[in-house]
């Protein structure tokens, strides 16, 4: 089953799980002012494993609008197995959250936000099906695919670029379904 909780109006590419997560991409001072004023965002997780500096100068943001910024670097692809204690900490981190609500993002709010989303959907009990999970990955354009920054411009992707894309996209659902299963330590449903 997929949330659909609204409660106001978000910033761009933000969007609400529950009371208390809201995911999505990653945002300016501006945009990060409003989700602590507007919507009581009182932690920030952040999942891009890119360049130091730019956590660093969110980081910096946080701390000027007295948000607890946490990095914890994310990166999913074939090579790189998904991490059950890495979800784990972020589902307690939010869980252990009481002074407001939390912002989890990555770059584009799609994938990993996405999955630590689903993880969440998981632990609330509204994910029992490989099926559901598709459709609530699907209703977060989790297939959707990026285009290719280079050299500061947006460039289109080669066929062979969102064939292996979308093959990666696939192969991690598969694997956090298989995640999910050693986790709740009996086999769910595949429909």
């Amino acid at each position: 089953m997929v949330s659909a909780i609204s409660f106001g109006a978000l910033p761009q590419k933000a969007r609400y799980i529950s009371e208390n997560l809201i995911i999505g991409a990653k945002q300016r001072m501006s945009s990060l002012y409003q989700l602590k004023n507007e919507e009581s965002v009182s932690h920030v997780i952040d999942l891009r494993n890119g360049h130091i500096f730019k956590r660093l100068k969110e980081f910096i943001v946080c701390k000027i609008l007295g948000i607890k910024y946490i990095s914890t670097p994310m990166i999913i692809g074939d090579k790189y197995p998904l991490s059950a204690n890495q979800f784990e900490r972020i589902h307690s981190l939010i869980a252990n959250n009481h002074s407001g609500k939390t912002y989890v993002h990555c770059n584009c709010g799609r994938h990993r936000s996405m999955l630590v989303a689903a993880f969440e959907e998981f632990k609330a009990g509204k994910i029992r099906t490989f099926s559901e999970l598709s459709e609530f990955l699907k209703s977060g354009n989790y297939f959707q695919l990026n285009k290719k920054v280079r050299m500061g411009r947006k460039v289109p992707l080669t066929p062979q670029d969102v064939q292996y894309r979308t093959n990666n996209l696939k192969y991690q659902k598969r694997k956090f379904w298989d995640m999910v299963n050693n986790i709740s330590g009996f086999v769910l449903r595949n429909k």
